[in-house]
């Protein structure tokens, strides 16, 4: 009798640790192609914009590219946290409008804020190297890292194009 191989829904750690980090890497610090035009990773846009520019917002009813900023750091900050606690956590609260309050920024807060930027782009890229218990919620986490991310990128790359061609 010929038995059928057993079919199964898994892969391997490392095929998606490495996945992951190439496109973390893209939409982070260096376009690869994956997704991403030359040259638009969120560090490389935001490599040249002023505090001034930082403050500014693409209209009355978006946040300026500061909170942009920093509401893209408290959110993989906070995704960190429920990673780091096995998925999921309901202890662990977020206030979400708190990022959203930056209406403008001194040079040094920016320089700050940037820091920060990446100081948690760093210990995501640390977390995904070390995580040892992977479920849903642990990938779904680190998938919704890259997705938020790259939409906050577009945002402040639409932003950029009308603050500085107004």
């Amino acid at each position: 009798m010929v038995q059928q191989a057993q079919h199964q829904d898994t892969i391997a750690v490392a095929d998606f640790r490495s996945a992951f980090l190439a496109l973390l890497n893209e939409t982070f610090e260096s376009v690869e192609g994956h997704i991403l035009d030359p040259g638009t990773s969120l560090f490389e846009t935001l490599a040249d914009v002023s505090a001034e520019d930082a403050s500014r917002s693409a209209s009355p009813h978006v946040g300026t590219l500061a909170a942009q900023v920093d509401h893209t750091t408290y959110y993989l900050n906070i995704l960190l946290q429920h990673i780091q606690a096995g998925g999921s956590d309901p202890s662990i609260k977020a206030d979400w409008g708190r990022a959203w309050q930056r209406t403008s920024v001194t040079p040094e807060e920016w320089a700050e804020l940037l820091q920060n930027l990446h100081v948690a782009h760093a210990a995501v890229r640390e977390a995904v190297s070390t995580t040892t218990t992977w479920n849903e919620d642990i990938i779904g986490g680190y998938l919704c890292i890259v997705a938020h991310t790259a939409y906050h990128l577009g945002e402040i790359r639409q932003a950029l194009g009308v603050i500085r061609h107004n």
